[in-house]
């Protein structure tokens, strides 16, 4: 039997427990929880941490040799991607990767051309692809989300006019100027893109449809600092081709409009102590920022958690603090999913997939900041700490707290110290970071007229309603918004892409009586903000 001072030392022990794990730095605030568990070189032990969920869609697209579904979609993860025995999961756990859309033997695979392809012969290789889809999906189409990793086409002026010497392409356009010529060729990769979408589309049954770096900031990790943050949200010049509405000269097109998501990739080039290593956070923030700049399309951002494409690092596991970091940091960037991919052999080194797990669920103790009315706080634009090198931190604004992300990736060991500054509305505290430490915490923080960003808001009138409704969004400048209706069950009846031209307030009106419903849901979102009010109709 244990006596009641035994008692009381056991409860004291847990005390002390609790306030280590959530006292941080020595700061004045709410911290998150954090969680001691055992890296693993030979595969992962999903199951020793804590169940937890989160607000967003976050999609397991890792080796096969490791995965333990039932264990993932309790931790943080919505979503299994390509997985082996499918039917055991749920259709609505399912996602999706095709890497082969443009794979025959065609000038569309071979010379990355629109011209001279046979689409009779893709029709088939498609076809039998989805056959071969069914049967891995448990003889059905259906599915939650369908992904397109396409990446056939031309990126350089100098490639595109390659293919002026070849035969295949029709004589009228080999005779266009090299101007006129680049401007056919990027339109028609574009309807290339689009006419494989919509007969793929057609042939599955998905609730979303994306495509893998299609987006209108293509992937760029060299020019980050070369336009100014200006630019990068303004220059129609600096769109991906792919994604680009050439009448408008906007994001859009006809391969963008068969997308319900975008979804960016970010995978890491260089390890420590590299000169350019440390801009390794910066450049992942980047990629939804300045997506966000030109589009109000949900986000879900492709991250591998091992160093890419440059030859002495390929395949190495990223560091702890980055794979942590990258768990975090894109939600507050504004991304509301993200892929995690590997195709590593059953034998590699699997350790860093437990801090990307000990990020989501620190995090996790913070879900409400990103339900509901919420807003991000972004003092310094990803692209100017890509330029400045200084220690990042972002903010989430939600019923008078502030939820305070920071991590300094430019320290010169794990032993440095830094302060930075956190300043928004009556807030004002200095926090220290230590190493690469990767900061969250929360703060009472009362949004007063000073520092910061300008709240937006949004208002619903009249409501109850017999008729149309009229809404008012506050956008604080955001040019474009992504208005959804919902019903109760949170089942998306109507979805639609706003431009505002920038103008501080956008007003405009929905026929809610048509859904023939006594409650719905509007819910308007900005690249920096997200509100819902609920509509009553009055029968």
């Amino acid at each position: 039997m244990v006596t009641n001072l035994k008692r009381k030392w056991i409860v004291f022990g847990f005390v002390l427990l609790f306030v280590s794990i959530y006292r941080v730095s020595g700061q004045n605030c709410t911290g998150a929880q954090d969680f001691s568990f055992s890296p693993s070189q030979g595969g992962i032990n999903w199951r020793q941490f804590p169940e937890f969920s989160l607000p967003f869609t976050i999609i397991y697209s890792g080796s096969q040799a490791i995965y333990d579904p039932d264990a993932l979609l309790k931790r943080g993860f919505t979503h299994v991607s390509n997985p082996n025995g499918i039917s055991s999961l749920p259709t609505t756990n399912r996602a999706y990767i095709y890497y082969g859309v443009a794979n025959a033997d065609q000038p569309w695979r071979n010379y990355k051309s629109p011209y001279g392809n046979d689409m009779n012969v893709y029709h088939r290789k498609w076809d039998d692809d989805l056959v071969w889809f069914r049967t891995q999906n448990g003889g059905s189409s259906a599915v939650d989300i369908f992904c397109l990793d396409i990446e056939t086409h031309h990126k350089s002026r100098d490639s595109v006019l390659a293919l002026k010497t070849r035969s295949f392409v029709p004589a009228e356009i080999r005779a266009l100027s090299d101007e006129a010529f680049i401007a056919r060729y990027q339109k028609d990769m574009q309807d290339l893109y689009a006419y494989a979408a919509a007969y793929i589309k057609q042939r599955v049954n998905a609730r979303v449809i994306t495509a893998y770096g299609d987006v209108p900031i293509a992937n760029t990790f060299t020019n980050i600092q070369g336009p100014s943050w200006e630019k990068w949200q303004t220059d129609p010049g600096l769109l991906n081709y792919i994604a680009y509405d050439f009448q408008q000269k906007k994001a859009g097109g006809s391969y963008y409009a068969l997308m319900d998501v975008l979804s960016p990739n970010a995978y890491f080039y260089y390890d420590y102590p590299h000169i350019f290593a440390g801009e390794y956070l910066s450049y992942l923030m980047f990629q939804t920022e300045a997506n966000r700049a030109w589009s109000a399309r949900d986000q879900w951002i492709f991250l591998w958690n091992r160093y890419s494409y440059t030859p002495q690092f390929t395949g190495k596991n990223i560091r702890p603090w980055m794979s942590e970091a990258m768990a975090i940091f894109p939600f507050f960037s504004g991304a509301r999913g993200i892929w995690l991919w590997d195709n590593m052999e059953p034998s590699a080194d699997y350790s860093g997939y437990g801090y990307f797990m000990k990020g989501l669920y620190r995090l996790s103790a913070f879900r409400s900041f990103f339900e509901g009315d919420h807003q991000l706080v972004q003092p310094v634009s990803a692209r100017d700490y890509n330029e400045n090198k200084q220690p990042v931190w972002r903010g989430v604004y939600k019923d008078g707290r502030l939820l305070v992300a920071a991590h300094n990736p430019w320290a010169k060991s794990e032993n440095e110290q830094v302060t930075i500054t956190i300043n928004y509305g009556s807030l004002k505290e200095t926090i220290t970071l230590k190493g690469y430490e990767v900061f969250l915490c929360s703060y009472a923080a009362d949004a007063v007229a000073g520092n910061e960003p300008a709240l937006t808001s949004l208002t619903v009138y009249p409501n109850p309603a017999e008729g149309p409704v009229s809404y008012k969004v506050k956008t604080g400048g955001e040019r474009f918004l992504r208005l959804s209706v919902s019903d109760e069950l949170g089942r998306v009846l109507h979805r639609e892409e706003v431009d505002t031209q920038g103008a501080a307030e956008y007003t405009a009106s929905l026929d809610v009586r048509k859904y023939k419903m006594h409650q719905l849901y509007l819910r308007v979102e900005g690249g920096s903000f997200s509100h819902t009010r609920k509509i009553l109709i009055q029968p």
